[in-house]
This record gives structure tokens, C-alpha cells and sequence, in this order.
């Protein structure tokens, strides 16, 4: 098969295999494939971009820990 007709058959093999499907991971999969890609920071609030934002500009000006150093702060704090 060439052409539309080709592509139009394998379609309809894909319908029939998704029909028959009962794989919720592999679902979950195409749904991701198909989805409309949006944006993570248009899904954000206000606040928290602004704390983004503030993170930023706190790393830019040199105000950072390494990394281990935050996560022992964080322990400590929380016990």
C-alpha cells in the first residue's frame, strides 16, 4: 500500500490495536504524545513565579549553598 490509502490503513490498525488495549501505562503514554504541550510557568500562580524569579536573582548575586549544605539545613530544620 502507497499513498493515503497506505496511511489510512494503518490507522485503522492503530484504532483496532487501541480498541483492544489494556495497558493503562502505555495509555497514559499516548495521551502524553497527543496532548497539547503547554507552558509549566503559565500553570504557576503568581506567588510562585515570584518566588522563582526571587531564587534567581538570589543565585545571581552569589547568594547560593552547595547543595549538601541545603539539604543538611533542611533536615535539621524539619528534624
Amino acid at each position: 500500500m502507497t499513498g493515503s490509502s497506505g496511511m489510512e490503513a494503518r490507522k485503522l490498525n492503530i484504532i483496532e490495536y487501541l480498541a483492544k488495549l489494556q495497558d493503562e501505562a502505555i495509555l497514559i503514554q499516548i495521551e502524553n504524545l497527543i496532548a497539547p504541550q503547554t507552558d509549566f510557568w503559565e500553570d504557576l500562580s503568581d506567588d510562585e513565579k515570584d518566588l522563582i524569579k526571587k531564587g534567581m536573582q538570589q543565585h545571581d548575586n552569589g547568594k547560593r549553598i552547595p547543595f549538601d549544605e541545603f539539604v543538611e539545613k533542611l533536615r535539621i530544620e524539619r528534624g
